[in-house]
């Protein structure tokens, strides 16, 4: 059916203007970044790069000639699992790798009558319930129509739904039904016409929690009104209790925002409407494409999308006239709008086009990722370009620019280039989701030119796009090339379950703290700067170059001997011992600073730290021992020292200096095999039993006046358990050390 018009005198009057360049906005234009490549541009795994999905040519092969509709009015959302595409007028389910679960013909999913035909679907998967909501029309040729909203009764969109019909309007076409839903309600919109002419616009408000249950529903309706144009339903993505719809009033300096609170159970549903100032907008060119015919005849400057989060309501027109930078000609442009809703008044934060010179942007649909990051599909073509889909996005701490572009399908030829009206129309949608398993990841789906060969085989594609993380900080920076240091990294767009690499080796303990904080401990890794690697679990990446530097691990060297003291003519190894253990160097022993002979480098084992030296001694002396560690590329050199003490052979094995065993006042002393040695103790004999020196009797005997002993003197007694043997032997035993 063609498009239906609120002024078809005043609509073509005003497009003859933009074809002939004599109106466009000049101000408030941002430039699309120069197209890119897809892999450089969607952040997301090869196999989800983005794919075609339904396009004319597949839907009448899989569902008969009776699919051959123009324009599709591309509409996909996404689910836990799948995701759901509607056009004119076929249902399909699809993986979110690309493959075809299930198709169904729009007609027989909604119960269309015998007679009517279905258009205009919309779908969105409701996150807060975790249902999907399809909306659409039917109509016949005496323009009766039918609008119906369907709801499924799992997130599985295969299972089966609870279709809603409201009933047949007589001669009048109820035109593209809007669906918006929040926490309570379910919202649709549509333009009323006769044959002849635009009547007025009508809004329905639905108990939400009744079409849960797929039981009556309550309801509460908005009469058909002249003043409003085109109202859009949002699709809340966070929680709200406040639906906001938005349309365009074409012609005049402001935006219509409408706040429906209340619920139709309760009786208490009420419309709020605010209209804050924004420039107007104009009808667009026909856009051109290669050969210099047009795709599209129809485009005008209606909303077509609305998205609320968190007290932002954004919202696209079809197109807008205006002149691109770098362009001295009017061309269709994407026409946005950002309104803050928190404050008791809605405020317009953001009212912008976004132009190309020498090309035609049109029909966006937009959506929103956890952050807030806005991200845009749409249709682009120009002389040198064929019909492609194509994406945008805006970070939400950069208002006032566009963070990039990429063509995710490109156009294989013209479409229609020789047809006629009503064949000359593209849009009238595309699609923008966010996927509820992963926020941060959203869904953009726009229509494309599949077929170089047939002029009517309009396709649609899709892709998975998500903000690449980045990264500000490593704190600390700097760290052993052993790693086990805890770090800190601080940047955004971390998501749960991101993994860490330094230098392309692992982290660990890797804890996502929040979206701009992980901790982590470093893994081993070479001495130098290191590139530091943030990969979330939906496949985005960043890799920052040099932003952490590994250095040489600290060492310490200990030397051991195998015996010290050791004798004249006996072996000695030397054992030096590296810790931490390192992954390669040597050693090299010296004696009094004279390198050992075979040991300049022996070689450190990398599994015990260990390294050895083997030698012997012609003489007594004291020799200091140095084990200096060369390092190697990730560990520190080190040295460890000690005092080797050789002895002639059979002597004591003590070192020099050593006091000698002494028996305790009392007790015997042990006796020694071997020969006696000198003595730093005081030359009295050991006492058995009596401590105390007594007069000369008789088993006595007074070494005082000696001349052998001179000054010495001992006393011992025999009365105390010794035998005269034994005094005798304590005898010789002092001489002996005297």
């Amino acid at each position: 059916m063609p498009l239906g018009l609120r002024d078809p005198v005043g609509y073509a009057q005003a497009k003859k203007l933009a074809q002939e360049s004599k109106v466009g906005r000049r101000q408030g234009v941002l430039s699309v970044p120069a197209i890119i490549s897809r892999a450089s541009e969607i952040h997301v795994p090869a196999s989800l790069g983005g794919f075609p999905v339904m396009s004319y040519s597949e839907q009448v092969s899989l569902l008969g000639a009776d699919q051959g509709d123009t324009p599709p009015d591309t509409q996909l959302a996404a689910g836990p699992t799948y995701l759901l595409e509607m056009d004119n007028s076929a249902g399909s389910v699809w993986t979110k790798a690309g493959g075809l679960v299930s198709y169904f013909d729009l007609n027989s999913f909604f119960l269309v009558p015998v007679g009517y035909f279905f258009s205009d679907p919309r779908v969105v998967y409701d996150a807060i319930s975790g249902r999907w909501f399809a909306s659409g029309l039917s109509f016949d040729s005496s323009n009766d129509s039918h609008v119906y909203v369907a709801v499924s009764q799992s997130s599985d969109p295969t299972n089966t739904w609870f279709v809603y019909d409201f009933g047949m309007v007589a001669g009048i076409v109820q035109d593209q039904p809007m669906t918006g839903v929040n926490d309570d309600k379910v919202v649709l919109s549509w333009n009323d016409y006769t044959s002849t002419s635009f009547i007025g616009q009508e809004t329905w408000v639905l108990q939400k929690s009744d079409m849960l249950s797929g039981g009556s529903v309550n309801y509460q309706r908005f009469l058909p009104d002249t003043t409003r144009f085109r109202v859009v339903p949002s699709q809340s993505l966070s929680s709200t209790s406040t639906e906001w719809l938005t349309y365009d009033n074409s012609g005049s300096s402001t935006l219509g925002v409408v706040a429906i609170t209340g619920t139709p159970s309760l009786g208490t549903v009420a419309w709020t409407e605010y209209d804050p100032a924004v420039a107007p907008t104009s009808q667009p060119p026909n856009p051109l494409q290669p050969g210099g015919t047009t795709d599209n005849v129809q485009l005008d400057d209606r909303l077509v999308s609305a998205v609320w989060q968190s007290g932002l309501l954004w919202a696209g027109a079809a197109g807008d006239a205006c002149i691109p930078s770098g362009d001295a000609s009017t061309r269709s442009c994407l026409r946005l709008f950002e309104v803050s809703t928190t404050g008791l008044t809605p405020t317009v934060a953001q009212d912008f086009d976004v132009g190309t010179a020498s090309a035609y942007l049109y029909y966006p649909a937009i959506t929103l990722d956890r952050y807030g990051n806005a991200f845009f599909s749409y249709s682009e073509s120009s002389l040198s370009m064929y019909p492609s889909a194509v994406e945008a996005n805006q970070l939400a701490t950069s208002p006032g620019t566009l963070d990039g572009s990429a063509v995710f399908e490109s156009g294989s030829g013209s479409y229609c280039s020789a047809c006629s009206t009503p064949f000359l129309r593209w849009g009238d949608y595309s699609g923008a989701a966010v996927d509820p398993s992963n926020p941060a990841d959203v869904w953009l789906t726009a229509e494309y030119m599949a077929s170089s060969t047939d002029q009517l085989d309009w396709g649609t594609a899709t892709a998975k796009l998500a903000v690449e993380p980045f990264i500000t900080t490593v704190a600390p920076d700097v760290g052993p090339s052993t790693g086990g240091q805890a770090i800190t990294i601080t940047g955004g767009y971390f998501q749960a379950g991101a993994s860490v690499s330094i230098a392309s080796n692992a982290a660990v303990g890797v804890t996502v703290v929040s979206n701009t904080k992980i901790t982590a401990k470093t893994p081993p890794g070479p001495v130098g700067l290191a590139s530091v690697t943030v990969r979330n679990p939906d496949g985005t990446v960043l890799t920052a170059p040099a932003l952490y530097t590994y250095t040489r691990t600290t060492t310490t060297t200990a030397v051991a001997s195998s015996s010290n003291p050791s004798t004249v003519g006996g072996g000695v190894t030397y054992t030096a011992t590296v810790a931490p253990t390192p992954d390669g160097g040597t050693v090299a022993f010296t004696d009094n600073a004279t390198t050992l002979t075979g040991c300049a480098a022996a070689a450190v084992n990398t599994s015990t730290g260990k390294a050895s030296c083997t030698t012997s001694y012609s003489a007594v002396g004291s020799h200091a021992i140095l084990a200096s560690y060369s390092g190697d590329t990730n560990y520190a050199a080190s040295s460890g020292s000690l005092t080797q003490q050789v002895n002639r052979p059979g002597a004591s094995q003590a070192p020099p200096h050593s006091p000698s065993p002494r028996a305790p006042v009392g007790q015997s002393a042990p006796s020694s095999p071997g020969p006696r040695h000198p003595t730093t103790q005081p030359h009295t004999a050991p006492v058995m039993g009596a401590v105390a020196p007594r007069a000369r009797t008789q088993g006595t005997q007074s070494l005082a006046n000696d001349p052998e002993v001179g000054s010495k003197s001992a006393v011992v007694s025999a009365g105390g358990g010794g035998t005269a043997g034994q005094v005798e032997e304590w005898i010789r035993f002092f001489l002996a050390v005297s």
